[in-house]
């Protein structure tokens, strides 16, 4: 089954010259326009890369985010420390490092972690090396790079 969304130039939602994307789904091809829609949902570029992170790695720290997301550190503390406040995300210290990883008491991360599951489904396979192709298993003392 194919949907087709067929908007005039009047009804675009976030019409700001970026063109619609295609992707293929289980329910056909879906013109969706993702910049707009994902900051609509999640506020900003830093929020969504910060919950995506997140979601594939279960937690972390905000240096760690920094350089694996390349964004200053001080805007994923800002972010961090919004989503603690807000109750999505919990930390604790390990040794001198907080980290962050998501809060089980509240009843609204899993709904959430549902949705950023399904977008790291279709996150374009360059997107997702460059985000996400980060070692973390600890590698065996003297071994040869």
């Amino acid at each position: 089954m194919i949907h087709e969304l067929d908007w005039s130039e009047k009804e675009q939602p976030g019409t700001n010259g970026r063109p619609y994307e295609h992707y293929l789904c289980s329910y056909g091809y879906i013109m969706c326009y993702i910049d707009s829609t994902m900051e609509a949902v999640f506020g900003t570029k830093t929020n969504r890369e910060v919950l995506l992170y997140l979601e594939a790695y279960e937690n972390g720290y905000g240096r760690a985010m920094s350089q694996t997301l390349k964004i200053p550190l001080t805007a994923i503390q800002r972010q961090l420390r919004r989503l603690e406040q807000d109750r999505v995300l919990v930390s604790g210290l390990v040794g001198r490092t907080r980290v962050y990883t998501w809060n089980p008491r509240n009843s609204l991360v899993n709904p959430l972690r549902s949705l950023l599951a399904e977008m790291l489904k279709y996150l374009p396979a360059s997107e997702k090396k460059r985000l996400f192709d980060e070692r973390r298993r600890p590698r065996r003392s003297g071994k040869a790079l």
